[in-house]
């Protein structure tokens, strides 16, 4: 799966949900099928379009404090070369430090130094899969906290009644928690593993 197409796929995913909860107790939604199917291909029409804004107007930092939970240094590149990181029993420090130099030790720089190191191996398939499962995992945690704020907003504006928006809110916060765990792994993974491939041999 293509990281770019994450967040289509996920937002298609994610309305079908909100859309089930809301609807599925037959309130003034969707009085008939007409109506439930109306708003099921609306839903699927515009979820995508807001799906694709959501993610673009959040920066990067932002996303990486929601999985991380971290507010400063937030990225696991700002300790790859600290004794957690340089543990992984896949990296030979002693050669990644030939190979590399030394290891900057500032959290800014180790991010920076990190990065070129990425970006020397980021066409390795094992390295392009890491990543692009990190960046679904994260739009997908990013969402499910845009989509607590959506179904809230229906509620406001007498949408739902509060026990349909208390389903959805606790479901997207399950979802919320679990993807955002899953995506923080995932990114202390793709740290590991760039230092692991600098480890084994020396890239120009």
């Amino acid at each position: 799966m293509k990281a770019r197409n994450g967040p289509l796929l996920v937002g298609a995913l994610l309305a079908d949900l909100v859309v089930f909860v809301l609807i599925s107790s037959g309130d003034k939604l969707a009085t008939g099928w007409q109506e439930l199917l109306a708003v099921r291909l609306l839903a699927a029409c515009v979820a995508p379009v807001v799906v694709m804004l959501g993610v673009s107007l959040l920066p990067a930092s932002w996303k990486a404090r929601l999985v991380f939970w971290r507010w400063k240094h937030a990225l696991p590149g700002h300790r790859a070369f600290s004794d957690r990181m340089l543990g992984d029993p896949r990296i030979d420090r002693d050669r990644l430090l030939r190979h590399v130099g030394l290891f900057p030790e500032e959290p800014g720089e180790q991010n920076r130094f990190w990065y070129r190191l990425f970006k020397k191996v980021e066409k390795e398939p094992s390295i392009e899969h890491v990543n692009q499962h990190f960046l679904l995992l994260r739009d997908l945690a990013v969402l499910s906290l845009l989509l607590i704020g959506v179904v809230l907003a229906a509620l406001f504006l007498k949408f739902c009644t509060p026990a349909q928006a208390g389903i959805a809110v606790a479901i997207f916060s399950v979802q919320y928690l679990l993807a955002a765990i899953s995506a923080s792994r995932a990114g202390h993974g793709l740290v590991s593993s760039v230092l692991a491939l600098h480890g084994v041999k020396r890239r120009v």
